[in-house]
């Protein structure tokens, strides 16, 4: 049984905009407005903010089989929840899985770092399917460790974590290499979150920007933030662990703009974790560039922050 785009569309979340376009299904976690100002800030950035970071299928259905046809990436595929499969698929590829008796949640993960896109979908004749129906909303802004570089699983990042633990409807747009800047504050998305995390601030120091242009761009970008969804909604993340080789010799003025932004956001009256607590300050919980969390890192980062949002914000399943 072959589904129609009209079929499939429901059941495809994390997404702020989609398009289909004879046929295939063209997901994207930002708006095209908040795109075309990635853009503006520089073109590297907007490719990544084109990336399907987040983007999924879930449904639940009692088909003994499934099959997806994809390109653009890596694939991962939940079963109720449990990582079962991954698929490299560069053009269009049908992939397929048998699923146990009975009825169980599918969950076709898109991948995090390139521009993943959906070409079909097939079950077992005479097989349900229904959307799954999530308990909450999150949403994710932030840089390469929201992007989730390199968790080898894109469904292992932080942010995929968190969002399975919570049973949560999240859009995800980390973007690597992004820092504050307001005119990124993607504001035509129509995503009424519960908690939203913001964790920039490991690369605002790197953009040649003096320290105060650092503080100025964190406020605004702030304050757009609690104007739209409000303090108690907001979860500021200051930036976890790197070596000092990681911050290529400007480490003084590195700790001044985490000073600067911690400043920012403490005025404003969010949530702020302190993500020095977050990774244990050891190699192996890093990739060997020691800034970007591995799956192990990944995997307490996840951990320490649903503690941190359980016990400081009252967000709880």
């Amino acid at each position: 049984m072959n589904l129609t785009a009209e079929q499939i569309l429901p059941l495809l979340f994390g997404a702020a905009e989609t398009t289909v376009e004879h046929g295939v299904i063209i997901p994207r976690k930002v708006t095209a407005s908040c795109l075309a100002a990635w853009d503006k800030i520089s073109k590297t950035l907007g490719d990544r903010a084109r990336n399907s970071t987040g983007v999924r299928l879930d449904f639940h259905t009692d088909a003994d089989a499934v099959s997806f046809t994809v390109a653009g990436g890596k694939f991962d595929l939940l079963i109720d929840g449990l990582f079962a499969e991954q698929w490299i698929c560069t053009d269009p590829e049908e992939v397929s899985a048998s699923l146990p008796a009975g009825e169980h949640r599918v969950t076709l993960v898109f991948p995090s770092h390139s521009n993943g896109t959906l070409h079909g979908v097939s079950l077992s004749d005479g097989a349900e399917v229904r959307p799954h129906a999530y308990a909450k909303k999150l949403l994710f802004l932030g840089d390469s460790i929201t992007h989730g570089w390199d968790s080898g699983k894109d469904s292992l990042s932080y942010a995929w974590q968190v969002s399975l633990f919570y049973d949560a409807d999240c859009i995800i747009q980390g973007v690597g290499g992004a820092y504050f800047h307001p005119e990124v504050f993607d504001e035509d998305l129509d995503f009424e979150p519960d908690r939203v995390i913001v964790a920039f601030g490991t690369n605002d120091f790197g953009w040649g920007n003096p320290l105060e242009t650092v503080r100025e761009l964190t406020a605004r970008y702030l304050d757009k933030a609690v104007a739209r969804y409000g303090a108690e909604k907001v979860i500021c993340i200051l930036p976890t662990w790197r070596s000092e080789e990681s911050k290529h010799g400007k480490s003084d003025f590195y700790a001044a703009c985490v000073s600067a932004i911690r400043a920012e956001e403490e005025a404003r009256g969010v949530h702020m974790a302190d993500g020095m607590t977050l990774v244990p300050h050891h190699p192996d919980f890093f990739l060997p560039d020691r800034l970007h969390p591995n799956a192990l890192g990944f995997a307490q980062y996840a951990q320490n922050l649903i503690a941190f949002l359980t016990k400081e914000t009252n967000f709880t399943l």
